[in-house]
């Protein structure tokens, strides 16, 4: 934009927590809802949402309650709401019990590590629905807003990333092709905490993308990739042995998952209380990561 066609320019940030909950507030006056909503759980569930965003959720979830006959909005429409504007909409694949099973385990590995080890993410919602083409997933949610990301973070999002495949490993000692995606977020998270941000393991500090690389020499590109691949197995061991420590929660979420489909935060919690698993505070969270250098 040409200079001095505006006097100021004024940046826009996404509403926090109790902006967000002022939003919610504004929006919900203008539908009926059931007194049960909670305002304060649905703006804790909306991090990084803009108001535009959380208007389209009201506006969806009133959609979803007229459909259903009802009077009022309740949380399970705009639980919903959530899911087809997050997720997209539900896509009916058929598995057969075999792969469902699998499917079940492979998504409890990755909510049971959210759960007990991620420092930062909570569970938003565990599925064995198929959406947009996935035949399940796990969406993560912030406990809150944060602007960056620290070392103990990143290499909780790999062990996270490798969770489903070590539970299918585990479980069957054979995995699926499910693992494609998972691996590809694991290989270029730490690629990028290697070549980009100095939190490798072997002393090298600096952007290394920034360099061309063909003026790079073969040895420096080995020791990169090495220091990578090492991140990987390092963290690869650490949440195989997280989940065979926890085992009988990964049971308990898949098997809940078999028979439900699908568990949000409230419905994954009540499933780990029943084997005595609580979420730890964040210290042990990050003592758990930094084990995996």
């Amino acid at each position: 934009m040409r200079s001095g066609r505006f006097d100021r320019k004024i940046a826009i940030t996404l509403p926090n927590l109790k902006e967000r909950e002022r939003l919610f507030d504004f929006y919900l006056k203008k539908v009926e809802v059931v007194p049960e909503v909670k305002i304060d759980r649905l703006a804790k569930k909306t991090v990084y949402k803009s108001p535009a965003d959380i208007e389209n959720i009201i506006k969806e979830a009133a959609l979803i309650a007229v459909r259903k006959k009802k009077e009022a909005i309740d949380i399970k429409d705009l639980s919903e709401a959530m899911d087809r504007i997050d997720l997209g909409m539900e896509t009916h694949i058929e598995m057969t019990p075999k792969e469902l099973e699998m499917m079940a385990y492979h998504e409890a590995g990755h909510a049971v590590a959210i759960y007990l080890m991620h420092p930062t993410d909570d569970v938003f919602k565990v599925t064995v629905k198929s959406h947009q083409g996935s035949l399940g997933l796990v969406a993560p949610l912030p406990k809150e807003e944060f602007q960056i990301e620290h070392r103990e973070e990143l290499l909780s999002d790999i062990m996270v990333s490798l969770a489903g495949y070590a539970a299918e490993k585990i479980k069957y000692n054979t995995t699926t092709t499910g693992v494609s995606v998972d691996f590809s977020h694991a290989m270029t998270t730490a690629n990028n905490m290697v070549w980009k941000v100095g939190m490798g393991n072997g002393g090298f500090v600096g952007n290394f993308s920034v360099i061309p690389r063909e003026e790079m020499s073969q040895s420096l590109k080995e020791k990169l990739n090495n220091e990578t691949i090492s991140i990987i197995n390092s963290c690869y061991a650490k949440i195989e042995e997280f989940l065979k420590t926890n085992w009988d929660a990964v049971d308990a979420v898949a098997e809940k998952l078999i028979s439900e489909k699908e568990l949000d935060f409230d419905e994954l919690e009540e499933v780990m209380e029943t084997v005595g698993k609580r979420k730890p505070n964040p210290i042990d969270s990050n003592a758990l990561a930094e084990s995996a250098e």
